[in-house]
């Protein structure tokens, strides 16, 4: 199975600190999440539980919470993303990670609906947490 990112719709105080595969959760390919993952630097989150202190981006391998305007500007992103894949070919090919024995970066593939259908379900649970004062939770792979 290919590598995932999980998020979910939680409940503002929540503590919870794992994906419960819901209704409210959406699975992103890892491959997409590296893709965009330089525009994701852009929102301020909570990672592994530290309420303290705000990072930025999503945490790889841990777990990461987004919440209040983070949320608007996550979606922001989100839309930019979709409006640029529009105009996609059928079949789009992402630069993925440098591939030293072979010196040369992987191609990954996807099918252009599956791209808008997981960066839509991510935006959809983005308004959803915005427009009942609730917060996202990302798990890493």
């Amino acid at each position: 199975m290919a590598l995932i990112h999980e998020f979910e719709v939680i409940e503002k105080n929540s503590d919870i600190n794992f994906v419960d595969e819901s209704v409210n959760s959406v699975l992103i390919s890892d491959d997409l999440i590296l893709y965009i993952t330089d525009s994701l630097y852009w929102i301020e989150t909570y990672w592994n539980g530290n309420m303290n202190k705000k990072k930025n981006g999503l945490s790889y391998y841990g777990y990461t919470k987004i919440e209040g305007e983070n949320l608007e500007k996550l979606k922001h992103i989100l839309d930019a993303w979709i409006e640029l894949f529009n105009v996609a070919p059928d079949c789009v090919a992402l630069k993925g990670n440098f591939l030293l024995d072979e010196d040369k970066y992987e191609k990954n593939y996807f099918k252009k609906t599956d791209l808008l259908d997981q960066l839509g379900a991510l935006r959809n649970i983005c308004v959803y947490a915005m427009d009942n004062n609730m917060s996202i939770l990302h798990n890493g792979i």
